[in-house]
């Protein structure tokens, strides 16, 4: 039986060094671990008893689901409009990453930060 030579004129490689570099993976790589983290821990059950009365109709987003992303927008820091809501919903790697099949636009997270209310806030603190 012949040897097989194909790899005979391939060299290994090795690692010369280790230096920083500014290439990037991507930009939002912890962000699909920090929303795996979000609903794995027991946060939900609590805002979703504390805060389920702001979803006034079965039709929109759950609250549970809207905080996961308002968190993980927060995480991301790439921007502080909401307007960037409405570029991240037509992202559909952003909701893959998220693990959600529908991302909320800018008007459903203004909608949600005017129904949280004085008593609502100290709430959340509690929570936090």
């Amino acid at each position: 039986m012949a040897k097989d030579k194909r790899n005979k004129g391939k060299k290994e490689q090795k690692i010369s060094a280790i230096l920083p570099t500014n290439d990037q993976l991507t930009g939002r790589a912890g962000l699909g671990v920090f929303a795996c983290y979000l609903r794995n821990i027991s946060l939900f059950s609590i805002i979703d008893r504390k805060f389920g009365t702001i979803r006034k109709s079965s039709k929109g987003r759950a609250i549970t689901e809207l905080f996961v992303q308002l968190l993980s927008f927060f995480m991301d820091g790439t921007s502080r409009h909401l307007s960037s809501f409405d570029q991240l919903k037509t992202d559909t790697a952003y909701a893959d990453l998220l693990g959600t099949g529908r991302l909320a636009s800018s008007h459903p997270v203004k909608r949600f930060f005017q129904a949280f209310s004085f008593c609502r806030i100290y709430q959340f603190r509690k929570v936090l």
